[in-house]
Protein backbone atom coordinates (compact mmCIF):
# COMPACT_ATOMS: atom_id res chain seq x y z
CA UNK A 1 0.00 0.00 0.00
CA UNK A 2 1.25 3.50 -0.66
CA UNK A 3 2.13 5.48 2.46
CA UNK A 4 -0.30 8.18 1.30
CA UNK A 5 -3.39 5.93 1.09
CA UNK A 6 -5.31 8.00 3.63
CA UNK A 7 -4.63 11.30 1.91
CA UNK A 8 -7.13 12.50 -0.64
CA UNK A 9 -9.53 9.54 -0.45
CA UNK A 10 -11.16 10.14 2.92
CA UNK A 11 -14.52 9.08 1.46
CA UNK A 12 -13.34 5.48 0.88
CA UNK A 13 -15.88 3.24 2.65
CA UNK A 14 -14.72 -0.30 1.77
CA UNK A 15 -11.22 -1.71 1.44
CA UNK A 16 -10.58 -5.36 0.66
CA UNK A 17 -6.95 -6.37 1.16
CA UNK A 18 -7.71 -10.08 1.55
CA UNK A 19 -4.86 -12.44 0.71
CA UNK A 20 -2.26 -9.69 0.34
CA UNK A 21 0.31 -12.02 1.83
CA UNK A 22 3.23 -9.63 1.41
CA UNK A 23 1.44 -6.84 3.29
CA UNK A 24 3.33 -6.37 6.56
CA UNK A 25 1.98 -3.06 7.88
CA UNK A 26 -0.70 -0.45 7.38
CA UNK A 27 0.61 3.04 6.60
CA UNK A 28 0.21 5.71 9.25
CA UNK A 29 -2.06 7.70 6.93
CA UNK A 30 -4.50 4.76 7.14
CA UNK A 31 -5.95 6.51 10.19
CA UNK A 32 -7.16 9.33 7.93
CA UNK A 33 -9.67 7.02 6.22
CA UNK A 34 -12.48 8.44 8.32
CA UNK A 35 -15.27 6.97 6.15
CA UNK A 36 -13.88 3.42 6.13
CA UNK A 37 -16.59 1.13 7.52
CA UNK A 38 -15.51 -2.19 5.98
CA UNK A 39 -11.98 -3.57 6.04
CA UNK A 40 -11.07 -7.09 5.00
CA UNK A 41 -7.64 -8.40 6.03
CA UNK A 42 -8.20 -12.17 5.81
CA UNK A 43 -5.05 -13.91 4.63
CA UNK A 44 -2.82 -10.92 5.38
CA UNK A 45 -0.67 -13.00 7.68
CA UNK A 46 2.18 -10.48 7.77
CA UNK A 47 0.14 -7.86 9.63
CA UNK A 48 0.76 -8.13 13.39
CA UNK A 49 -2.23 -8.81 15.61
CA UNK A 50 -1.91 -5.49 17.44
CA UNK A 51 -2.03 -3.55 14.16
CA UNK A 52 -4.97 -5.66 12.99
CA UNK A 53 -6.81 -4.95 16.26
CA UNK A 54 -6.14 -1.22 16.06
CA UNK A 55 -7.43 -1.10 12.48
CA UNK A 56 -10.53 -3.05 13.51
CA UNK A 57 -11.23 -0.61 16.35
CA UNK A 58 -10.84 2.36 14.01
CA UNK A 59 -13.27 0.84 11.49
CA UNK A 60 -15.77 0.08 14.29
CA UNK A 61 -15.55 3.69 15.47
CA UNK A 62 -16.15 4.92 11.92
CA UNK A 63 -19.14 2.58 11.63
CA UNK A 64 -20.68 3.96 14.85
CA UNK A 65 -20.12 7.54 13.69
CA UNK A 66 -21.74 6.79 10.32
CA UNK A 67 -24.77 5.19 12.00
CA UNK A 68 -25.12 8.16 14.34
CA UNK A 69 -24.94 10.57 11.41
CA UNK A 70 -27.59 8.60 9.51
CA UNK A 71 -29.92 8.68 12.53
CA UNK A 72 -29.40 12.41 12.78
CA UNK A 73 -30.14 12.92 9.07
CA UNK A 74 -33.02 10.50 8.68
CA UNK A 75 -34.31 10.11 12.22
CA UNK A 76 -34.51 6.89 14.22
CA UNK A 77 -36.21 4.05 12.47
Amino acid sequence: LPESIGQGISSLATLNLSNCRSLAFLPESFGQLSSLVSLKLAGCDGIPDDVRSAASRAVSTNRRKAAKQQRRLYGSR
